[in-house]
């Protein structure tokens, strides 16, 4: 997660959209490896824990990730 994270943050700072497209694919990927591998032997309650951790961060990715290229937009015209 944090290797995707460098990436989108380093992909804005360069304005590098392919970057950016690769740091959402890793994000992607993580959390499909935390939902479908990683809580194979988690109990109930860390399994719920896990998933919400992960929608979270998703949503906080996300809402960071729109703002930022609002607001890229905005200072190119």
């Amino acid at each position: 997660m944090v290797c995707a994270l460098v990436c989108i943050i380093v992909g804005f700072a360069l304005r590098v959209g392919g970057l950016r497209l690769y740091g959402l694919i890793l994000v992607l990927t993580c959390t499909l490896k935390l939902v479908t591998i990683d809580m194979f032997d988690f109990d109930p309650i860390a399994r719920v824990g896990a998933l919400i951790a992960g929608g979270v961060i998703c949503f906080v990715i996300s809402a960071l990730y729109s703002f930022t290229v609002k607001r890229l937009k905005e200072e190119g015209k």
